[in-house]
């Protein structure tokens, strides 16, 4: 069968509410499904930490800085939030990493 892959929300705001239950380390997931009787083949972090902070700073300021007035939301992520991206982008290519703050895991697993 082809590798099952598994998207892992790792550190973030709260979604899917109220159904967000759990957060896997790559140690604890990788022990749950090998129990499962499946092996991880690749597993990949989606975001340095430098960009997982900006993120979350982005996150913050959306959910609780911009005004509830329509079109109001795009001009506060435009001004705000672009620009803390960008930022993080270029500075995760310039600093170190060490790989252990991360938004999510991506997993690819096969049955065996």
């Amino acid at each position: 069968p082809p590798p099952q892959i598994i998207p892992l929300p790792f550190v973030y705001q709260e979604h899917e509410q109220p159904f967000d239950y759990f957060r896997f380390t790559r140690f604890g997931i990788t022990e749950l499904l090998e129990k499962a009787g499946l092996k991880v083949e690749l597993m990949k972090r989606d975001s340095s930490a430098i960009e997982t902070l900006a993120i979350l700073t982005n996150a913050s300021i959306v959910t609780n800085l911009v005004p509830n007035i329509r079109g109001i939301g795009h001009l506060y992520t435009t001004i705000l939030c672009f620009p803390i991206q960008l930022i993080a982008l270029i500075l995760s290519t310039i600093l170190p990493d060490k790989g252990h703050l991360y938004l999510n895991l991506v997993i690819h697993a096969r049955k065996i």
